[in-house]
């Protein structure tokens, strides 16, 4: 499936938000009324680890959820974007669908809708943000901007930690954004057009470390990598490629 990887930190997190923000194609699916979250306590033993958004029993709960043009910040952790022209989002019921894994097209037997779509996804919906990875509609985003480990007050009262950052060494991790494509069945035109916008962008504004598979590095977090910053990069090495690799900032 079509994805473009990229590093990213705080600094150059500023940069996509905005380019999302200004896109008339795009919109965010964020909590609607979600429940504030228990205050923190003390941690006892060893601490619980995880490297998704959150927890399994909480994917599972249902919950409001709706569309908007603009946030005003991106956390790290898992997005769901919701590409507008390509048509309605399905309406699936919290825990059928707990993240992106699941790769089944959403067409029953007869070829029909597996899930009916969402009546007015602007107004809210309760249910799940995450629509299978047949959704042709659905664009996934996997953000780490965060690099430092955590500090000792974190590791005390977080509700998780994830992996990435329990030991004693800051590291950039590989962030994601991610689409069906003609995975399961052709795609649709305005979508494909809409991406190869979004890596057109990509690839003015960050600098390309390697292709096949692709990756691509912003300002702020190039500098970092080039400085001799750890990364996580799905185990692909690129050490020679950050070496080779000229900040757009620094050119003459």
């Amino acid at each position: 499936m079509p994805s473009l990887s990229f590093f990213i930190d705080e600094r150059d997190a500023g940069l996509l938000l905005a380019r999302l923000n200004t896109d008339p194609e795009v919109a965010f699916i964020v909590p609607d009324g979600r429940p504030e979250k228990r205050k923190a306590k003390p941690r006892r033993g060893q601490a619980f680890v995880v490297q998704e958004d959150e927890p399994k029993t909480e994917a599972q709960t249902p919950r409001h959820w709706k569309a908007v043009r603009t946030v005003d910040a991106l956390a790290d952790g898992f997005h769901s974007l919701w590409h507008v022209p390509a048509g309605p989002l399905p309406l699936v019921e919290a825990g059928q669908c707990p993240g992106p894994a699941p790769l089944r097209p959403l067409l029953g037997p007869s070829n029909d809708p597996l899930y009916p779509p969402i009546p007015d996804p602007w107004s809210g919906w309760i249910g799940a943000n995450r629509f299978g990875s047949g959704c042709l509609p659905w664009i996934r985003l996997e953000l780490w901007t965060r690099h430092q480990s955590y500090t000792e007050e974190e590791r005390a009262t977080l509700d998780k930690l994830v992996s990435f950052w329990t030991d004693a060494n800051e590291q950039l991790v590989v962030s994601n954004l991610q689409w069906t494509g003609g995975h399961f069945r052709p795609a649709p035109p305005v979508t494909e057009r809409w991406w190869n916008r979004m890596k057109s962008w990509i690839d003015r504004n960050t600098v390309r470390l390697r292709t096949n598979p692709a990756f691509w590095a912003f300002p702020s977090a190039l500098e970092r990598l080039k400085n001799g910053m750890r990364y996580y990069s799905r185990n692909f090495d690129l050490e020679a490629a950050i070496r080779r690799a000229e900040n757009p900032g620094q050119r003459e």
